[in-house]
């Protein structure tokens, strides 16, 4: 195999393990780690939980993987609702599952340790 005309190609799609993407502000790490090292035990106590902190004007739309074409302009019109306060185009349920800091959420509820 002669590989010295260097005609070969490669593609990666970013994706993440639960395959959905992701849209919406960017998760503040330090500071949810913070907030949220006790999350399995405050909801087992049914004690209050605060929302997510995350950066101000700092939005994302990452992980589109291979179904990119096809999501990309729901998902635009997401964030731009999202920026602008306008209705969203999703489901407050979906747009919840589509969060960047969903990973870590779930680690945290079953009390394991974020690094």
């Amino acid at each position: 195999m002669d590989t010295s005309g260097n005609l070969a190609r490669v593609g990666i799609r970013c994706s993440v393990r639960d395959l959905a993407p992701m849209v919406g502000n960017v998760p503040n790490f330090e500071q949810q780690q913070a907030d949220y090292y006790n999350l399995f035990n405050l909801r087992r106590r049914k004690q209050p939980i605060q929302s997510a902190a995350n950066f101000q004007n700092l939005f994302l739309i990452a992980a589109l993987g291979s179904r990119g074409l096809t999501s990309a302009p729901l998902l635009g019109e997401t964030l731009a609702s999202i920026i602008y306060g306008e209705p969203l185009p999703i489901s407050e349920a979906i747009l919840h599952n589509l969060s960047a800091n969903r990973a870590w959420a779930r680690k945290w509820l079953k009390g394991s340790i974020v690094e």
